[in-house]
């Protein structure tokens, strides 16, 4: 059985183009735009 009191950093990664979108799903949601421009 898990131990489901565990923090569990899930991140949701997301390309639009040239940017890129990371949703950190964690206690704190937060929401990182990136851009992916050379």
């Amino acid at each position: 059985m898990c131990d489901t009191k565990q923090t569990v950093k899930t991140h949701l990664y997301f390309r639009e183009g040239n940017l890129m979108f990371i949703y950190d799903l964690g206690d704190g949601a937060s929401l990182q735009i990136l851009d992916m421009r050379p």
